[in-house]
């Protein structure tokens, strides 16, 4: 770093420039970014708070499956009922819960191990460029680290538990590892590929580790917390798209909001510093999935 005097001002060679972390950085700074001792380029550090007003953030809208997605008639029924409904989104699968992926993507990883192999959406941009035509706004959503297609097609990336062997949840599924520097990048690629196509936000659904099953036994790095992994890919994520102006999202559990340590630590979402990486948090109120007796109410789901 070279300094000028001014605390708010960061000169960096532009070989280096990739080093800053903007997260880390307050709105009223600037980045100047040299080769050799010519200014090459400067940026300034905009708020999240600015940013999400400049986004076109989902607001209120429906969820299509890629099969959905891929069915004409249910496109063109959705564009001639959006204005009567006051929805102004559509969240599209990209990568579902069992790891497939149904619009094609120029991912070598998921051609690899077929992830991509039936198609629903045959051409992603031009239907994206068709709902922005009529108004309507997309959210790319993408099942992270619930993929029990990886999983299978690279054991090597899947959960293990404490002695070795592939963790399980209750029904047999699989999970990939968060730890794992590959997997992220292969979901980030996804990401990133989506974004290309032009969707106005990509939105991260099973952002966590599995609560099912012996949770317990799960195998992660010797005193590392669940919750360093989840935090450090949504910091990649907001890194490798902030260039193409997308909003994130993350779908997390509604019982994340009483933050209690047993959660966080089972599942390893921290909320509020998940938050710091993403322009929108989700939380499933499922009232359903809330125990007899929580928070001191007999029958949560009935109240």
């Amino acid at each position: 770093f070279i300094s000028d005097g001014d605390p708010n001002s960061i000169s960096i060679q532009e070989k280096d420039a990739s080093l800053i972390d903007k997260t880390a950085l307050n709105s009223k700074m600037k980045i100047k970014i040299y080769r050799e001792k010519s200014l090459f380029k400067e940026i300034k550090i905009i708020s999240k708070i600015e940013k999400i007003k400049k986004l076109k953030i989902a607001d209120k809208g429906v969820y299509y499956t890629f099969h959905s997605a891929g069915i004409k008639k249910k496109i063109d029924d959705l564009i001639d009922n959006y204005k009567k409904t006051g929805f102004n989104t559509l969240v599209i699968d990209i990568k579902d819960v069992d790891g497939a992926i149904g619009v094609p993507l120029n991912i070598p990883l998921a051609k690899k191990i077929g992830a991509c192999d039936r198609i629903f959406v045959e051409d992603l941009g031009k239907l994206i460029d068709r709902l922005h035509l009529s108004g309507i706004r997309v959210s790319a959503r993408i099942a992270v680290f619930k993929d029990r297609f990886l999983a299978k097609k690279r054991s090597d990336l899947a959960l293990r538990s404490k002695s070795g062997a592939l963790w399980r949840e209750n029904d047999g599924i699989n999970w990939v590892n968060p730890f794992s520097d590959e997997v992220c990048d292969y979901n980030l690629d996804i990401a990133q590929e989506a974004a290309k196509a032009g969707a106005d936000e990509v939105q991260f659904d099973y952002i966590r580790f599995p609560e099912k099953g012996h949770s317990d036994n799960i195998a992660t790095p010797k005193d590392v917390e669940k919750y360093i992994a989840i935090e450090n890919f949504l910091k990649q994520a907001y890194e490798r798209l902030e260039p193409y102006n997308v909003s994130i999202a993350i779908d997390v559990f509604g019982v994340m909001a009483w933050e209690r340590d047993r959660d966080i630590s089972v599942i390893g979402q921290r909320v509020n510093e998940m938050a710091k990486y993403v322009f929108a948090v989700c939380p499933m109120l499922y009232p359903s999935h809330f125990d007899p007796g929580f928070n001191g109410h007999k029958n949560p789901a009935d109240e």
